[in-house]
């Protein structure tokens, strides 16, 4: 395995571990408006349950965020190593290539 494909495959598991937290503040977001909503039809604990989802929908965003920071390192990483793959190629080709009009193959 070469550096840049370890590099490449943390990175992947670096966003595989955002989208999970992502996926979990989601989940608890789901939960608070739940909750907020149940307060509102009892009249009571209003004020705690929008305190409550507003903290978890700020977590919920800085989770996206990070997920998307993440994403986009990975993709990066996976263009540089398909660009590096196809200059190879393409290099290897045109010493080929030279080597033919010359006469050595």
């Amino acid at each position: 395995m070469t550096t840049t494909t370890h590099n490449t495959d943390t990175l992947k598991a670096t966003y595989l571990e955002a989208l999970a937290i992502k996926e979990a503040w989601d989940h608890r977001v789901t939960r608070a408006t739940a909750q907020y909503r149940g307060a509102l039809a009892a009249g009571q604990g209003i004020q705690e349950a929008q305190n409550n989802l507003n903290a978890v929908t700020i977590q919920q965003a800085e989770a996206v965020g990070y997920m998307g920071t993440a994403l986009d390192a990975w993709l990066d990483a996976v263009d540089t190593v398909r660009h590096r793959t196809a200059t190879l190629a393409l290099n290897a080709q045109n010493t080929r290539t030279r080597l033919h009009a010359h006469g050595r193959h």
